[in-house]
């Protein structure tokens, strides 16, 4: 099903095609992809700082960047200096995307029709269903089911009691590494 999507995003148009490749590489909800603000991503750092106020679980999430995606928000940016304000992946009106459900009937017709020409069946499948198969992918590939929920800010399910204040740790490193052996993995699968 990656192979299909990732080639069926090629006929997308901007900002649509970035946002739904960053949904595949970072495992991040949909809201928190389509309305990034360049003020929450810092190139120095090569981290994406999510606010607790824009996220699900109203937990800040630390999101580190591979030298790969630093290289994808260069071209957005059209150049190593980022804008300090206004969103990533804006609509022409300046406003973040919508058009979800007709983005997915494009790209399930695509992803159809491929489906077809390998003799296979698509399942139905949700734009949230990636952050699924990111985790899936990540364990498979040996990446420790805390680092994988601290990544998806799964985190204060992850720890609980008395555990939220003596485990601290933020996970960064191993968080960084797990994105970078994804990045590796999916590399191998759509190509």
């Amino acid at each position: 099903m990656l192979r299909w999507l990732w080639a069926a995003l090629e006929d997308e148009a901007q900002p649509y095609r970035a946002v739904v490749e960053n949904l595949i590489l970072l495992g991040q909800r949909r809201g928190e992809v389509a309305e990034l603000p360049w003020s929450e991503l810092n190139r120095e750092r090569r981290e994406w700082h999510l606010p607790a106020k824009r996220a699900k679980n109203s937990c800040e999430n630390v999101i580190p960047l591979t030298d790969a995606m630093v290289e994808r928000f260069d071209k957005v940016a059209g150049g190593k200096k980022w804008p300090r304000s206004g969103l990533v992946f804006p609509s022409r009106e300046g406003t973040p995307i919508s058009g979800w459900s007709k983005l997915k009937r494009r790209l399930d017709a695509s992803m159809s029709k491929a489906a077809k020409k390998a003799e296979a069946e698509l399942e139905p499948w949700k734009l949230h269903d990636l952050r699924r198969t990111v985790a899936t992918h990540m364990q498979r590939l040996g990446i420790r089911h805390e680092t994988i929920e601290h990544l998806l800010n799964h985190r204060e399910k992850a720890r609980t009691g008395i555990a939220k204040v003596y485990q601290t740790h933020d996970f960064k490193p191993e968080k960084r590494m797990a994105l970078e052996l994804w990045e590796t993995e999916l590399q191998r699968i759509v190509s």
